[in-house]
């Protein structure tokens, strides 16, 4: 059997360390100074309630139900969607 994958609209924003994207929480760390210091990645919660490591330049794709997201590379979100005017 053949398949092939039907027609949709997504909401998704790309995330770096710094930048806010909903459903990301990035990953912190304090050095005794009281400051805080990225780790570089962080994390989003995906439909199956499962914490899901995000890196920077992910795309971080908001689910339909509109509280869950998961990650996708770049290079397979860049084949997979363009952006509508």
């Amino acid at each position: 059997m053949r398949f092939r994958s039907k027609y949709m609209e997504i909401e998704a924003l790309q995330w770096f360390p710094g930048v806010h994207v909903p459903g990301v929480t990035e990953v912190v760390h304090d050095p005794g100074d009281g400051s805080t210091v990225s780790n570089g990645y962080g994390h989003c919660v995906t439909i199956h309630g499962e914490p899901t490591k995000v890196v920077p330049g992910d795309w971080v794709i908001t689910e339909p139900d509109g509280v869950h997201h998961y990650p996708c590379k770049p290079d397979i979100f860049e084949r997979r969607w363009e952006a509508l005017s």
